[in-house]
Formats: C-alpha cells, structure tokens, sequence
C-alpha cells in the first residue's frame, strides 16, 4: 500500500509549501553567496576570469532571468 494514500489533501498542500520554502531559502543563499564572491578580492582568485562566467550563469539561472 502506498504510504502516501493516508495523507489528506491539508497534509501534502502544507508539505508541498514546505518543501517551496526550503528551495526558495536554499536560492536566496546560493544567491546571496555569489554575490559575496562578485564582491571579493579578485587576486586571491585562480582562473578569475572562467569562474566569474560560470557563477554568473548560475546566478542568471537562480534568478530566474533566464530561459
């Protein structure tokens, strides 16, 4: 039997929100740690020019100004 069958509408509606919250708080981080690495010193950095690119096509993504 499936474990889910015994979960009512109101208990997977507020898993379900949950579970946005969680991946919304986990992007605003992720966000907020790339914009602290734009923000840092770029000599302590290797290869500053390919990692740059990269975290802000990621952040590009994450934002969601992107398709």
């Amino acid at each position: 039997m499936n474990r889910y069958a015994r979960i009512d509408d109101k208990e997977k509606l507020r898993m379900g929100k949950n579970l946005i919250k969680s991946n919304n708080k986990k992007i605003k981080t992720a966000l907020k740690a790339i914009d602290d690495f734009e923000k840092s010193d770029p000599m302590t950095m290797f290869d500053i020019q390919r990692c740059l690119q990269t975290i802000k096509k990621i952040k590009e993504i994450l934002d969601g100004s992107r398709e």
